[in-house]
C-alpha cells in the first residue's frame, strides 16, 4: 500500500466469444461436460467437434447452454457465421 492507496482487485474477464464450433465446445473442460450441459448424447457432441459444425436444429439448445453455463449471449446469426467460416476454411484446405 503506497500512500494509503490500495490496488483495486482485478475484474474477472468474460470469456471471449467463440469464433468456431470447436472453440465453442472448448468452453467446457471436455466434451462429456459439454454434452451434459447441452443435454445431448456424447457421441453427437463428439461429431460436432470433429466436423466443426453444429446443425441448426440444435442451435436453440446450444445458445441456451452457452448462456446458462458461460454467460455468453450467442445468436443464430453468430452460429451462422461460425458455419460459414468453417465452410470457407474447408474450401481453402481442399
Amino acid at each position: 500500500m503506497l500512500g494509503g492507496m490500495t490496488t483495486p482487485a482485478p475484474t474477472p474477464r468474460a470469456p471471449a466469444q467463440p469464433m468456431t464450433f470447436r472453440e465453442l465446445l472448448k468452453l467446457w473442460p471436455d466434451l462429456s461436460a459439454a454434452a451434459s450441459a447441452l443435454e445431448q448424447p456424447h457421441k453427437r457432441v463428439d461429431k460436432w467437434y470433429r466436423r466443426n459444425l453444429i446443425r441448426p436444429r440444435y442451435w436453440p439448445a446450444v445458445i441456451a447452454g452457452v448462456r446458462a453455463c458461460h454467460g455468453i449471449d450467442l445468436s443464430a446469426d453468430d452460429l451462422l457465421r461460425m458455419t460459414l467460416r468453417g465452410e470457407a476454411q474447408q474450401e481453402v484446405a481442399a
